[in-house]
C-alpha cells in the first residue's frame, strides 16, 4: 500500500492506567493470548508478531519496505484504517542481545496505538469519502511534546499486559512462590516488568528486594 501524504500524529485517550490495562486484558482474553504458563515455552515476540497478524496487521523489517511505504526511518508504525495497520519493526543489534522481552514490548506497544489512540483520531478528524484517515507513530517520540509523550506511555501501559497477563502471571506467581528472578529467568522477561504487574496486582503490597 503506498503511503498517503496526508497522515496524523496518535491523539491520546487520556484513559486511567487502570482502563487501559483492563482494554489489554480483555483483548488477551478474548483471543486467548499467554493465558497460561505454558506460554512461557513459547517466544514472545514470535507470540506478538502473530497477534498482530490475527488483528489484521503486519510486521515489516527495513529490508522489505517497497519505496514510498515508510515515510521516514523513524515511524514505527502507520494505521492505514481502523482495521489495518503496519508495524516496521527497526531492529537494533544491541537490543536483540537484551531480553527477549525487549522486542515483544515493542511490538505489544505498537499493538496499543490502533486500539487506545487510531479511535480518538477517527473522531477528532473524521472521515472523508475516498480518502483514507491515516495514523503515524514514531519510535522515538520528541520528550518536549507532552501529547506525544502521554501516547507513549499510554501504549506502554497496554504493552505490559500484553507481554505479561493476568492469568499468566498469576500461575507462575503461585508456582515459583513470588520468586522475581525465577520467573524472570524462566519468561526472559525483565524483573522490573514482573515486578511492575505484581504490583499493580496487588501480588506486591510494597517494594520488593528480588528474591534470592
Amino acid at each position: 500500500m503506498q503511503f498517503p501524504r496526508e497522515v496524523h500524529e496518535p491523539i491520546a485517550c487520556n484513559a486511567s492506567r487502570s482502563v487501559i490495562e483492563n482494554m489489554a486484558e480483555t483483548l488477551a482474553r478474548k483471543l486467548d493470548f499467554r493465558q497460561s504458563r505454558f506460554a512461557m515455552s513459547i517466544n514472545a515476540e514470535r507470540e506478538m508478531v502473530d497477534l498482530i497478524k490475527r488483528l489484521d496487521g503486519r510486521v515489516m523489517d527495513p529490508p522489505i519496505i517497497n519505496a514510498g511505504e515508510c515515510p521516514d526511518a523513524d515511524d514505527s508504525l502507520v494505521v492505514f484504517d481502523d482495521k489495518h495497520f503496519t508495524v516496521f519493526h527497526f531492529r537494533n543489534p544491541l537490543m536483540s542481545q537484551k531480553l527477549e522481552d525487549s522486542h515483544a514490548m515493542f511490538l505489544g506497544h505498537e499493538i496499543g496505538h490502533p486500539f487506545l489512540h487510531y479511535p480518538v483520531v477517527h473522531m477528532a478528524r473524521g472521515v472523508q469519502v475516498g480518502k483514507p484517515l491515516v495514523m503515524v507513530a514514531q519510535r522515538h517520540p520528541n520528550e518536549r511534546n507532552e501529547a506525544q509523550r502521554r501516547c507513549d506511555i499510554e501504549a506502554y501501559w497496554f504493552a505490559h499486559v500484553l507481554v505479561f497477563p493476568e492469568a499468566l502471571l498469576r500461575d507462575l506467581w503461585d508456582r515459583y512462590r513470588g520468586n522475581v528472578r525465577e520467573i524472570a529467568s524462566i519468561t526472559k522477561v525483565l524483573p522490573t516488568t514482573i515486578e511492575n504487574r505484581a504490583r499493580r496486582l496487588g501480588l506486591l503490597d510494597a517494594p520488593l528486594a528480588l528474591a534470592a
